[in-house]
């Protein structure tokens, strides 16, 4: 588990409230591994970010035939990874 409390956590959810205003941040657990195993030796703070707005019908798709997103979320998501690097560099 990765601490709420974290400089890294206050950065994510920064960001995301900063790029998506209208949303909830909450932690939640994820079974995937990803590539996460690979950063478990190097930092306790390791989120699984992907701020993906979706209707029911996007579900099917998810790895797919005719996976795909809207334009505006698109760059919703560009905003998002924007920020997070602007603030990782200012407060970690």
């Amino acid at each position: 588990m990765s601490p709420v409390s974290s400089n890294a956590f206050k950065v994510v959810s920064r960001s995301l409230k900063e790029a998506l205003p209208d949303i909830l941040v909450a932690p939640m657990l994820m079974i995937a591994n990803t590539d996460t195993r690979w950063y478990w030796d190097l930092t306790p703070n390791i989120f699984r970010v992907c701020p993906m707005r979706m209707v029911s019908s996007d579900m099917a798709r998810i790895h797919g035939v005719n996976e795909r997103l809207a334009i505006d979320n698109y760059l919703e998501l560009i905003r998002f990874y924007r920020q997070i690097i602007v603030h990782a560099q200012q407060d970690l």
